[in-house]
């Protein structure tokens, strides 16, 4: 099982594949068949959301019915986040974007 960030799942979700390593492109691949499960965490699509509102992201459709449907397949779950996730996402210092963590 793997998590995702917002941006290579939105490259993946607008078939911009291009734009992901090929082990990225191949996880996303298989999730989509059901082959291996990928966590997106509520974050991600909060800031989905906001860009598509902004215009900044097009979806095939509106972000609830797409995000519902997304949900509907075996490889991708929505991850939600609690006090001790968030709290042990404090510690991490891998760089200043605190939705990467």
């Amino acid at each position: 099982m793997f998590v995702t960030d917002t941006h290579p799942f939105i490259w993946h979700a607008t078939n911009k594949n291009h734009q992901l390593s090929q082990r990225a492109a191949k996880l996303f691949d298989e999730a989509e068949r059901g082959e291996t499960l990928i966590y997106i965490p509520t974050v991600v699509f909060w800031e989905i959301a906001r860009l598509h509102e902004k215009g900044t992201v097009e979806l095939p459709d509106t972000f609830t019915r797409w995000a519902g449907q997304l949900l509907k397949k075996d490889g991708f779950a929505e991850l939600q986040l609690d006090i001790p996730m968030i709290a042990a996402s404090i510690s991490y210092k891998f760089n200043k974007d605190p939705f990467d963590k």
